[in-house]
């Protein structure tokens, strides 16, 4: 029976037991029927009227029959909190005819789950308990006797409809009312932020890189080609950054990178044992931006078709054949780089200063032997040589930002975050997320509660002690260790 037997289950019942009873609970066909007008007493035995005769043995005495209506219940958080309120509805109705002089019908009815709430203290099912003075429904536990008014909570549902909103193209105002409500239910979930799990599993490549925000703020992301693994926000690419991204999760077998700042020192703290592999698309565009696309002099020219030729390298002799062609492109035009011009200042800088740096960054990658890593033979599976998986992923972060315009800086980074947790291996339900994710007032206090006991409290400079007050207001070259 599906749960339209629920809104009116009396009719069902009385018609049931209509045809379900049998004959012999019925009067003898035999017997007059009792007159509207005539005393109850007359249909028993008295001084007046003759006994009636008694039913035949051997009939059927009790009928019992149970109606039981269960729709598929919701799922559930793995741990209710107190005050919880399910979804699951039940109705159980159980009915007994009695006969032998007992023509009483008597009438069971158990129900349980209709939105009922527990008790915050004992979590026993509450009991209705009149209603409040604004007419809402109170409820009281009748072991602890407490009473409460207890409303059903839609934030979980307003988080799956924010995300929804999030992670598509659907703008603001053409939602319902121009999107008035929208922004009032999810104006509060804008304080979560979902940081990334703890990953322990070995996976056989890694891929990291940053996206960029604004002047003073970039998220790095490490994944793998399914999934996004770890996100971290910080002022700027550095060691400590990446160390803090590459701490909580397990050291892979490769890691491919573009050669951000600061992540070979943080590489080799915290993964010593991981193969690195320098993006090949990154080294050919550090020889584009050294020679450009329409190069005049005939050593840049030389210079960008090797570039061009490193992105179609597919096996160790075609690795052997570029570096030889390379080092030749060295050889012949070293006099040519090791010409320099006198600034007006009076010092020396190289002629063709770019081509120098290009070169230093080839030897330098050549020399540590990251240029060519996906091709060792030790793999026992064909490595990338590429960031293209998380340079995919980069331009899907800015395609949403872009759709979703407007947003201040704390609202893109946290929209960044709830892009890679519903990309990540095993994204929580929305009650999950709730009750564990750290709001913005968590991290405060966690943050003051830390500032009162850390050791550098005392020398962290306050305002006006001892620095200029504009260069905490401005981007400055100098780093900011403390902040």
């Amino acid at each position: 029976m599906g749960p339209g037997c629920f809104v009116c289950p009396w009719a069902a019942v009385f018609l049931l037991l209509l045809i379900i009873t049998p004959t012999d609970l019925r009067p003898p066909r035999g017997l007059p029927a009792r007159s509207p007008s005539a005393p109850r007493s007359s249909l028993g035995a008295s001084s007046r009227s003759p006994a009636r005769p008694r039913r035949p043995r051997g009939g059927l005495q009790s009928v019992e029959v149970s109606v039981c209506c269960l729709p598929r219940p919701r799922r559930l958080p793995q741990a209710p909190q107190p005050g919880y309120r399910t979804k699951r509805v039940g109705f159980v109705a159980t009915f007994r005819l009695f006969g032998a002089g007992k023509s009483a019908l008597k009438l069971v009815v158990s129900s349980w789950g209709m939105n009922t709430p527990k008790c915050p203290a004992c979590g026993r099912v509450m009991t209705r308990y009149g209603h409040s003075a604004s007419g809402a429904q109170r409820w009281r536990c009748s072991l602890c006797n407490i009473s409460q008014v207890s409303r059903i909570n839609s934030t979980a549902k307003h988080l799956d409809e924010f995300l929804a909103w999030l992670l598509s193209r659907r703008r603001q105002v053409d939602l319902p009312g121009g999107g008035r409500s929208f922004r009032r239910r999810c104006q509060p979930l804008w304080q979560l932020w979902p940081f990334s799990p703890i990953v322990d599993e070995v996976y056989d490549v890694i891929f990291v890189d940053g996206i960029h925000l604004g002047r003073g703020a970039v998220v790095l992301i490490a994944q793998t080609p399914d999934h996004v693994l770890g996100w971290y926000a910080a002022r700027s690419e550095n060691s400590r950054a990446w160390e803090a991204l590459m701490s909580r999760i397990a050291p892979p077998a490769l890691v491919v990178t573009d050669g951000g700042s600061g992540f070979a020192t943080a590489c080799k703290r915290i993964w010593p044992t991981t193969r690195v592999q320098r993006c090949t698309f990154h080294a050919c565009c550090r020889i584009r931006q050294a020679t450009t696309t329409r190069p005049k002099l005939e050593a840049s020219q030389r210079l960008y078709a090797l570039g061009q030729r490193l992105l179609h390298v597919e096996d160790r002799e075609d690795a052997q054949e570029w570096i030889g062609a390379y080092q030749g492109w060295c050889t012949r035009w070293k006099d040519f780089l090791e010409e320099k011009t006198r600034r007006p200042d009076g010092g020396w800088e190289y002629t063709h200063d770019r081509l120098v740096r290009a070169r230093n960054s080839l030897n330098k990658l050549i020399r540590q032997g990251l240029l060519f890593t996906y091709l060792d033979p030790a793999w026992d599976q064909a490595m990338p040589a590429t960031t293209n998986q998380i340079e995919s992923t980069n331009a899907r972060l800015r395609q949403m930002l872009r759709d979703h315009r407007g947003m201040r800086l704390t609202q893109r980074m946290k929209a960044v975050f709830w892009w890679c947790y519903t990309h990540s291996a095993h994204p929580q339900p929305a009650a999950t997320i709730l009750a564990t994710m750290p709001t913005d007032t968590t991290l405060e206090n966690a943050w003051y509660q830390a500032s009162q006991t850390h050791q550098a409290t005392g020398t962290i400079p306050g305002w006006g002690d001892a620095i200029c007050w504009n260069e905490l207001h401005h981007t400055t070259p100098y780093h900011n260790t403390w902040d």
